[in-house]
């Protein structure tokens, strides 16, 4: 086996150019970016009008599931169930894509079409990569509806950002079904609503507190062991899995009638093997003064 190497000399004026270009303009790389919108459709509806999904770029391809309006944990919160979709339609900067309606009708087994579109949509042809989905699994948890935007299909090359807004159009044989819930974890919740949990000051905290009040927690409970936690709970000012200490009730330490204080950091990691991400977040405190890390507490939110 041989190796071969070769030294090119780039040319002089190509390198002062390129020198010169960068100090009067930044450069410019290409990324792709991954963004997740949840929309909510109304119960009774029979159509979703044109919803603005987004408002500035125009993304290179919009994938576009449904989920039931109960999710919980006991459920597949991944099962994306058709919901008798008659029509879908997508709207980029004035473009319609396609240009006229996606139409199935799932009663009659009818969405050959749609199903064929993801599989070119996601470019199984050129990229000769597939989903694995078949035409039965299409209607059983697996209905993708995929709009490809991008004028070059494939992942090797780039083109400039359009701007624009996208516009979602979709309607139903059926009514939507009745609003319902979801079970969410306190703690990513809260990073997605405020940012970084660790280290706040009394003011955030207080503003946490204040958004916990103002939605509407049908339940909450202790993941680790199911039990109920009161909904009026609210984050310590003070109090954080690394400064705060318990009765360790897991292992047996040392000998005598001594009690015995573990931290929840050690006790969460021996009982329940949990590590705590978040050691300097507050504490969710109950009225009856009983501590819980919010990595471990779930509750029950209204969708609309």
């Amino acid at each position: 086996m041989k190796l071969h190497m070769r030294a090119i000399d780039v040319v002089s004026s190509a390198t002062i150019a390129l020198e010169n270009r960068l100090r009067t303009t930044p450069a410019q790389y290409p990324f792709t970016q991954t963004v997740v919108k949840v929309i909510g459709v109304s119960e009774g509806r029979f159509e979703l009008p044109f919803n603005t999904i987004f408002h500035d770029h125009v993304p290179r391809r919009i994938i576009v599931g449904l989920l039931s309006p109960e999710i919980s944990i006991s459920k597949d919160s991944l099962k994306f169930d058709h919901f008798d979709v008659s029509e879908i339609q997508l709207n980029a900067a004035g473009t319609m894509y396609p240009p006229q309606p996606i139409q199935c009708d799932f009663d009659n087994k009818d969405y050959a079409q749609t199903l064929a579109r993801l599989y070119e949509e996601l470019g199984c042809v050129s990229n000769k990569t597939c989903p694995k989905i078949t035409y039965k699994m299409f209607r059983n948890g697996f209905t993708f509806f995929v709009f490809n935007i991008a004028p070059i299909d494939t992942s090797n090359s780039w083109e400039m950002i359009q701007t624009g807004s996208t516009q979602l159009l979709m309607r139903f044989k059926k009514k939507v079904p009745t609003g319902g819930f979801v079970d969410v974890c306190l703690s990513s919740h809260l990073m997605e609503k405020f940012g970084r949990l660790d280290n706040l000051s009394a003011k955030r905290i207080q503003d946490l507190n204040q958004y916990l009040l103002s939605i509407n927690i049908l339940k909450m409970w202790n993941s680790c062991n199911g039990l109920p936690v009161d909904t009026n709970s609210e984050l310590s000012l003070d109090a954080t899995p690394r400064n705060h200490s318990f009765l360790n009730m897991v292992i047996q330490t040392g000998q005598g009638k001594k009690s015995q204080y573990s931290t929840i950091q050690k006790y969460f990691n021996e009982k329940y093997k949990i590590r705590i991400n978040y050691p300097n977040s507050p504490l969710l405190r109950d009225r009856g003064g009983r501590m819980y890390p919010i990595e471990t507490i779930w509750f029950r939110l209204f969708l609309y």
